[in-house]
């Protein structure tokens, strides 16, 4: 299964736990899926899920973190100086880095 096709399965999978969400449109653009998937994963209540979307969900984010890589924690070491938190980094040095690699977000998991 291709990371497209986990994608789609994740989505159709979620959608299809609610029935008011059974109505939406699955966008074409990948980056609009990825949104998606994020928005309803966000939104799921706690509740046990099957081991068939567990193992996909799995290969996704897997899949996820091997194509974004990690962050270098020291990217984000910071100083205290007064009332504000200052980056250790000079902005120059910042400007380099991929802005994947500088989200600020995570991707959880279901169980």
């Amino acid at each position: 299964m291709t990371q497209a096709e986990r994608r789609l399965y994740l989505i159709r999978s979620l959608l299809n736990e609610k029935t008011e969400y059974q109505s939406l449109n699955v966008p074409r653009d990948a980056g609009e899926q990825r949104k998606l998937l994020r928005s309803l994963m966000n939104v799921r209540m706690p509740k046990v899920a099957d081991e068939a979307f567990l193992r996909v969900q799995d290969e996704y984010l897997q899949q996820e973190l091997a194509d974004e890589g990690v962050t270098d924690k020291e990217f984000f070491l910071f100083t205290s100086s007064s009332s504000s938190l200052q980056p250790t980094r000079a902005p120059d040095e910042m400007a380099n880095i991929p802005a994947k690699s500088i989200r600020n977000d995570f991707l959880f998991m279901f169980g």
